[in-house]
């Protein structure tokens, strides 16, 4: 599977990238803004884009949004990284990321929101309703949790890892 890794935070791009290595995903590329990241998704088909948070001048969200409104580009799963802030959990899953993993995180963590992002990519993303989300009350940090996807034990990792942990 070929994966892309957006972001502008090299040590942090370079983090996930010796993940990925170790958990057997060789087929691996970076690109450091999104006009070059949606540029190369033009050219190549990638089946996993990992992105951070905070990647300038275009927010993070808006790349996902553009790639979620691109029929070409829109059942490409998607993880997002970064704090571990509720906002930015939500404001990710309702621009369409599969995954949101809360940095720092160890190579079990990425697997497992790998395995479940490949689960739901098939889904078409179906967020909060703005309008409705708009009107509610933050939910808890507890709460904020549960909002990222199924439980790893119960996804199959389809192959795709060869080495264990």
């Amino acid at each position: 599977m070929s994966v892309l890794v957006v972001g502008d935070h090299e040590t942090s791009m370079q983090t996930v990238r010796t993940l990925l290595r170790q958990l057997g995903l060789l087929d691996v590329e970076a690109a450091d803004n999104f006009a070059d990241a949606l540029g190369m998704m033009k050219r190549k088909r990638y089946g996993l884009i990992i992105t951070h948070w905070c990647t300038a001048p275009t927010n993070s969200c808006d790349f996902i949004r553009g790639v979620r409104s691109d029929p070409g580009l829109n059942r490409t799963a998607c993880i997002m990284t970064g704090e571990q802030k509720p906002e930015n959990v939500i404001a990710a899953k309702k621009a369409g990321v599969n995954s949101y993993i809360v940095e720092p995180f160890t190579a079990e963590t990425l697997k497992a929101k790998i395995e479940a992002a490949l689960v739901t990519k098939t889904a078409t993303f179906s967020g909060p309703d703005p309008a409705v989300a708009e009107s509610q009350p933050p939910p808890s940090s507890k709460a904020q949790a549960s909002v990222a996807t199924p439980a790893p034990a119960t996804l199959k990792c389809r192959g795709i890892f060869t080495n264990s942990l």
